[in-house]
């Protein structure tokens, strides 16, 4: 029995003894200045910094893509906590843009419609109809069903020049895109697909977040003036651009937002164009070409003025809404007309902001279309 305990009394110092040594090379806690517990030989989190830090100055390479890891995560993490800067334009006009009412850049935020963007800028003087998606009433501007004695007024929203084929609750703006609600009377079986108030747009951002190549259309003779044009368009930021001699298949089978060049008296021999201008009532230009003349148009699509020599325009037409592909024509009465309506986009484009149509006179006047009654 005494022999038995002698020898358990050796295994347990043994034990004991071997405990010690191995416990040397072990992880122990120390204190750090501040009293704070930290690892030896490891990473620790500084609370008083927020990031971590290495206690030993070992210089063993961390293991592969340790750092690499480290960095995305500490830009993910920054890109969630920094405040979204992205915007989008709305203006909100009546009278096809005459009258700016409302013109800012709104605050992008997460799953935002382009009806909250107008409550964001309207707040309490928004009123809908059929579960939200109808605009009856924006200010003191109400829908109206006109009858015989007074025309139908409503509200409608353009997004990039383009008019929406969507509801406003189920079109979601991308950064730098413009919004454009205006209220204006109108007449059945005439519709502006397309507008040239929101320019550079839809050359730059195109619609429902597809940007297509841009394409510029002219004669041999008025490369120079597309030339001028597609500088002007680089400037804006627009990437993607493709020069070609006019053709009717390219009109007539866009692929993307067009813009054609050129005199009307050499415009006019392309089916396409000829058949454009002659559908002036309802194609939603707002300007009808004659054989000597450039005839404006009021909202009903009735010649209001007529203008001749050294006049410029700039109007837009799409097939239907939503058109991402809607062409743009750039011409005049002359070739000065075709000259001062150029200069206008490229120098001065600023001037049309706003405009459904554009008409510049051989004084440099503007006149925005369609045509109101004074």
């Amino acid at each position: 029995m005494r022999n038995k305990r002698i020898l358990l009394f050796l295994l347990l110092a043994i034990i004991i003894i071997f405990s010690a040594c191995t416990g040397q090379d072990s992880e122990r806690f120390v204190p750090d200045a501040a009293g704070e517990q930290k690892i030896a030989g490891s990473s620790v989190i500084d609370h008083s910094e927020g990031v971590s830090e290495k206690v030993n100055d070992s210089e063993e390479p961390a293991e592969f893509g340790q750092t690499e890891a480290k960095e995305v995560m500490a830009k993910v993490k920054t890109d969630h906590e920094a405040p979204s800067t992205a915007t989008f334009s709305l203006r909100v006009s009546q009278d096809y843009g005459a009258v700016t009412l409302k013109n800012e850049d709104v605050l992008l935020k997460p799953k935002m419609s382009v009806m909250d963007g107008l409550y964001y800028v309207y707040a309490d003087e928004v009123e809908t109809a059929f579960g939200g998606g109808y605009i009856k009433r924006i200010g003191s501007l109400r829908s109206e069903l006109g009858g015989l004695s007074k025309p139908n007024q409503d509200w409608f929203f353009i997004v990039n020049g383009i008019f929406a084929d969507i509801g406003a609750l189920d079109y979601y703006p991308q950064a730098g895109e413009k919004v454009w609600w205006d209220y204006h009377p109108w007449q059945a079986f005439q519709a502006a697909n397309a507008v040239i108030g929101c320019y550079p747009e839809p050359f730059l951002h195109g619609y429902r977040g597809q940007t297509k190549a841009t394409m510029i259309l002219c004669r041999p003779e008025d490369q120079e003036f597309a030339l001028q044009l597609e500088q002007a368009l680089q400037a804006f930021g627009v990437k993607e651009i493709i020069l070609k001699e006019i053709s009717q298949e390219l009109l007539s089978k866009r692929e993307g937002p067009t813009l054609v060049i050129g005199e009307w008296c050499e415009l006019n021999k392309y089916a396409y164009l000829a058949e454009l201008n002659q559908a002036f009532a309802k194609n939603g230009t707002f300007v009808h070409f004659t054989d000597h003349s450039l005839e404006l148009l009021d909202y009903n699509g009735k010649k209001a003025d007529e203008h001749c020599a050294g006049v410029g325009v700039i109007a837009a037409s799409g097939e239907t809404a939503g058109d991402d592909s809607p062409l743009w024509i750039v011409s005049g009465t002359d070739k000065e007309g075709l000259r001062n309506a150029l200069m206008l986009l490229v120098e001065q484009p600023d001037r049309v902001s706003g405009c459904f149509s554009a008409v510049i006179t051989s004084t440099h006047e503007v006149i925005r279309l369609p045509l109101m009654a004074r």
